[in-house]
């Protein structure tokens, strides 16, 4: 049976870079024999965190099920890899928002990061590391994509850049790290 990786966008604009990154992930992902589970932050439905719990308490159980829904996707997964924009030098709310939804559901769970920006995300790439560290999640890989350098404005791989190479070497990191 193939891996499932789940693809986890990051931003809610509509016309986002990572939005026109996500086919080319998705079909790296399958080219490397794997099943993509995407999950577009957009469409997710996730509500702001406003549990009385936390996630982190025992016998947490949301009653949401948008968030029932993500829960039950990253628990399933093998590995997810995350698309994410830098806004300002940091990750976006709307998928900080939904991993600080859950908690054991990332547990040595294995995650690629494809950071991307006008500085290739790093600002982003950082603080994501250091939160999925927190949760207990392994960080196998990261990428970092330039706008205009490694990807267009809106997500398509240049010709000139190594978006393509960077995104099957992540995908093969995330196959060796299972």
């Amino acid at each position: 049976m193939p891996k499932n990786i789940a693809i986890v966008t990051g931003s809610m604009r509509p016309n986002s870079a990572g939005a026109g990154l996500l086919p080319t992930v998705q079909a790296a992902v399958e080219a490397a024999d794997m099943t993509a589970t995407v999950v577009d932050i957009r469409t997710a439905e996730l509500p702001f965190f406003n549990d009385s719990h936390t996630p982190s308490q025992e016998g947490f159980a949301p009653s949401d099920p948008a968030v029932q829904r993500w829960a039950h996707t990253v628990a399933t997964a093998d590995a997810l890899i995350m698309l994410t924009p830098e806004y300002n030098g940091q990750l976006s709310g709307a998928q900080k928002n939904a991993i600080d939804w859950l908690h054991k559901e990332w547990h040595n769970k294995p995650v690629g990061i494809i950071a991307y920006g006008w500085h290739a995300g790093h600002g982003a790439q950082a603080q994501l590391v250091a939160l999925l560290k927190k949760l207990k999640a392994r960080p196998v890989a990261a990428q970092g994509l330039t706008l205009l350098q490694d990807i267009s404005t809106s997500g398509k791989p240049l010709a000139t850049g190594q978006a393509q190479g960077s995104i099957t070497t992540l995908i093969n990191t995330i196959v060796k790290g299972i």
